[in-house]
């Protein structure tokens, strides 16, 4: 069973409910280390199933979880990646990888 946010990820994700097709660059947000998520370890998996349950792509999940945001924060500030693990994919993202 979908749970509310997974619905509304969906939602999101889906072009033909958008007028003129708009795609909305949605980021992944999670309250991870709330009191109500028993297992932290279970909150990207189960994200992971909008995939498993076919209602987005697998690039539409990489969009959501890591692309989306890279564009949200590089484009903005070209250097926000720099010296960090994840500078290179996140210059590949933003079309200037080495």
């Amino acid at each position: 069973m979908l749970t509310r946010h997974q619905t509304e990820a969906r939602k999101l994700r889906n072009r033909l409910s958008h007028p003129i097709g708009a795609q909305l660059n949605v980021l992944f947000s999670s309250d991870i280390g709330h009191f109500d998520v028993p297992d932290m370890a279970e909150v990207v998996p189960e994200a992971y199933e909008l995939v498993e349950h076919g209602l987005i792509t697998d690039g539409d999940f990489r969009d959501f979880m890591f692309a989306n945001a890279v564009r949200f924060w590089g484009e903005a500030n070209p250097d926000f990646f720099k010296g960090t693990v994840g500078e290179k994919a996140a210059a590949d993202v933003l079309g200037n990888g080495r």
